[in-house]
């Protein structure tokens, strides 16, 4: 190896099995220099491919290190890991894909180790040809070697059509399944169409395109398990109606239910008319600056199916009396919050009793907003305000005046839930405490080990997270038909992200 600069070998007239070494400066006697910074590339002939293994010594893989790349210069691809340095040795040779082969080391200004000895052997290839229709990917492999047949998705993209198993001759081989090659050999792809999903609008339009009342089909993998998505993000409701779920085979499934595709599919939108949780949420629903003054309830008011969160707007100040009745936001509250507060909002209960509930989801107050469970009402979150179970969010670490949000959980465990897995630290639970008492939740490393006493099961994970919630959405947008591609990618995207910011919180520091 060149202390500097490159240096070339030329090989294409060795026939396979030509073996030699490769050394570092100082040879097998010394050590190698300082500020070594030299090429080695080596050019075997077309028809082979270049085996590289052996051992070496140097001060470490930071300091001084061996790279290798798949290719005549350092612009081609890594062959093996990134450096190789330290104490090591390559027992398994790495092998190029072609007929280059770059070698590189470095070294700095001190600590010389006694380097590198280098095993490089020009090596027969076959050729593996995958073929997809009218497309062929050629992979070039040691020939009388073992190798595992390649995953159709590493070579092929396709739209419509899933792969099933490669074909060569009369035999049926898996991905992964070995294979040994003794010279060149084809194997075709046997694929079949993909089950499709389409989404019927029942009468209504897709967004940003009128008169266009169904979106899809989508082509999506057999066995694809998502959550539905809301009607909002795909089609504009009929005047004075509401969604209420997707229906199918005499069933009605509700947003963010999961199903699993394994035929093609058409959901059609089921619109209702307004239930007394739309009513109610048009009534908060007023322009900024209004105090709405107090809602009292006359009857429990539940969410029906398709049912969003009820939403305070910035500037809005309300107060709902529950009077006794429950409010109840289980349906509403698919994303985990039954209500999102961008305004002032008290909930407090009137009646003599004092046996009014709030139930079915969290409260989320975002930014200047704010949530005050009054009196008794605090005991639908099973105490009072102050003994409440918050997750409070601040990415900044200022005082809470300033932009932050609050959820409130009607449970522990859920608080626990969200914090865990909003923020990353599922992996890291493991008992859940006994001993239900106030908890504030802060997100920084000196207080992660609160939630590291914490065992939740994955089915308590009660939400997705808003990747994986939208699931259908997002696969469905990358594979659509091309007609709607562009224009309803963006409308989507822009409507998802306006319904779902209440659970995509900011990193809350507690």
């Amino acid at each position: 190896m060149p202390v500097s600069g490159t240096d070339t070998l030329d090989l294409s007239k060795k026939d396979a099995g030509f073996t030699f070494k490769v050394y570092d400066d100082g040879g097998q006697e010394t050590n190698y220099s300082d500020y070594c910074d030299g090429y080695l590339q080596i050019t075997a002939p077309t028809s082979c491919l270049i085996s590289v293994s052996g051992s070496g010594e140097t001060e470490s893989a930071s300091y001084d290190y061996l790279k290798f790349y798949d290719g005549s210069t350092d612009r081609s691809s890594p062959l093996g890991e990134t450096k190789y340095g330290g104490s090591f040795t390559i027992s398994e040779p790495l092998i190029t894909s072609g007929e280059y082969l770059t070698i590189y080391f470095h070294s700095d200004s001190s600590i010389n180790k006694s380097g590198y000895e280098l095993n490089i052997s020009v090596i027969a290839q076959s050729k593996v040809n995958y073929v997809f229709g009218d497309e062929t990917k050629d992979v070039a492999v040691q020939k009388d070697s073992t190798i595992r047949l390649a995953d159709f998705s590493d070579l092929f993209n396709s739209n419509d059509k899933e792969f099933i198993s490669w074909q060569n001759c009369e035999n049926t081989y898996n991905a992964g399944d070995e294979f040994n090659v003794s010279g060149d050999v084809t194997f075709t792809a046997v694929t079949r169409l993909m089950p499709t999903v389409t989404f019927d609008g029942n009468g209504a339009t897709v967004i940003g395109y009128n008169g266009v009342t169904s979106y899809g089909p989508l082509p999506l993998p057999t066995g694809t398990k998502a959550p539905l998505p809301h009607a909002n993000v795909i089609f504009q409701f009929p005047e004075n109606k509401y969604f209420g779920g997707w229906s199918y085979n005499d069933r009605t499934y509700s947003a963010n239910e999961e199903f699993t595709l394994t035929e093609n599919v058409t959901f059609t939108a089921v619109w209702r008319d307004a239930s007394a949780w739309e009513l109610l949420g048009e009534q908060l629903n007023a322009a900024s600056g209004t105090d709405v003054g107090t809602i009292t309830l006359t009857e429990d008011v539940t969410a029906a199916v398709g049912s969003l969160p009820l939403t305070v707007p910035a500037g809005v100040t309300a107060t709902i009396d529950l009077n006794g009745h429950t409010l109840d936001g289980t349906q509403a509250a698919i994303y985990g919050d039954m209500l999102t507060v961008y305004g002032n909002l008290t909930v407090t209960d009137s009646s003599a009793d004092n046996d009014g509930e709030l139930t079915g989801g969290g409260v989320t107050a975002y930014e200047s907003g704010s949530f005050t469970p009054s009196g008794a009402v605090g005991a639908c979150f099973e105490a009072t305000l102050t003994q409440s179970y918050v997750v409070e969010d601040n990415s900044t670490n200022v005082s809470t005046e300033n932009n932050y949000s609050v959820s409130y959980y009607p449970t522990f465990k859920g608080a626990m839930t969200a914090a865990a897995y909003d923020h990353d630290y599922k992996s890291d639970i493991t008992t859940l405490p006994q001993d239900e008492s106030s908890y504030r939740f802060w997100y920084n490393d000196s207080k992660v080990a609160l939630l590291k006493d914490v065992t939740i099961a994955q089915s308590e994970r009660s939400r997705q997270t808003p990747t994986t919630r939208s699931g259908w959405t997002l696969t469905a947008i990358r594979l659509m038909f091309r007609a709607l591609l562009t224009a309803v990618t963006r409308e989507l995207s822009i409507r998802a992200d306006s319904i779902s910011r209440h659970s995509t919180r900011p990193i809350y520091r507690l």
